[in-house]
């Protein structure tokens, strides 16, 4: 029997295996870069020069919404490649955020802009603010959540 396959997992020991010829063109899942904790996933066709580690956009989304090459996969696909990247991680992708404070003071937050680099904001007691963010560079505080608002930047 052919099968396509990268890794073996059990012992193979007891098998013989022949390798043929390379020739996988098994789907391929990718995860929208986002700060915010909310996995959105996508399966896209096997792509020249697309792999796990890739950073692409896809056509049923705005064309600054970024997505990372996860892993193989046999699932059906979702989507399509509509560019590949020249970026190395996720944190080269700017989406837009709200910042909601529900602290009873003024809380700091950190985060590299995606215009003018590292930023410090106050938030008030109960409020909220608007921002467009590639990384937080401190670490949220209790009672202060962050909300994926959109691609790119409208902060």
């Amino acid at each position: 029997t052919d099968v396509c396959l990268r890794t073996f997992v059990n012992d193979v020991s007891a098998l013989t295996i022949t390798k043929t010829s390379c020739s996988c063109t098994s789907s391929l899942k990718v995860r929208q870069c986002r700060l915010d904790g909310s996995v959105v996933e996508e399966i896209i066709p096997a792509t020249a020069s697309v792999d796990v580690g890739s950073f692409v956009t896809l056509t049923s989304y705005a064309t600054d919404c970024t997505f990372e090459v996860v892993e193989y996969s046999m699932a059906t696909t979702t989507d399509t490649v509509a560019t590949i990247l020249s970026i190395t991680n996720c944190d080269d992708a700017c989406n837009t955020y709200t910042i909601a404070n529900g602290n009873p003071s003024v809380v700091q937050i950190q985060y590299e802009s995606c215009a003018a680099g590292i930023l410090n904001i106050s938030i008030p007691p109960k409020s909220s603010e608007l921002i467009c963010a590639k990384r937080l560079t401190s670490a949220l505080p209790p009672l202060v959540t962050m909300t994926w608002e959109t691609c790119g930047c409208s902060a």
